[in-house]
């Protein structure tokens, strides 16, 4: 009787197992980190990158904030009020805001879309969100 309990209990952990969510096993793990680069090339799939210069560090290799989550204090990371250029390669809707938590006037960023932000934005951001 204990025998047939033990495969019992083996056969529904296996059907468990299997029937477990396949996307929980390919999702990336979550991340945010400072690097140093320049250009759309330095921001991989699947992450927003904020650049500390105009022209995503177009003047030479600088910092970047990369996150494939939303982060809602750059300060954590030494960022906070640094950004001035983002690209958005997250496969989502992207709000930089120039508040901690998503406060505040909040600049729009489209995944696949690489630009400045504008001037009154400039040196200001604080958290951003993904959609």
């Amino acid at each position: 009787m204990k025998a047939r309990l033990a495969l019992l209990a083996v056969t529904v952990m296996l059907a468990g197992a299997a029937a477990a969510p396949a996307y929980a096993a390919n999702a990336a793990p979550r991340s945010v980190n400072v690097t140093t680069g320049q250009g759309p090339s330095a921001c991989d799939w699947g992450q927003i990158c904020l650049y500390r210069d105009y022209g995503l560090n177009r003047s030479g290799p600088a910092p970047i904030l990369k996150a494939n989550e939303d982060v809602p204090w750059f300060g954590d990371y030494n960022f906070n009020d640094t950004t001035s250029s983002v690209c958005n390669f997250s496969g989502r809707f992207a709000a930089v805001f120039r508040d901690s938590n998503y406060e505040g006037p909040s600049v729009p960023v489209a995944s696949g879309q690489c630009t400045d932000v504008p001037t009154w934005f400039n040196d200001s951001a604080s958290s951003v969100k993904l959609y």
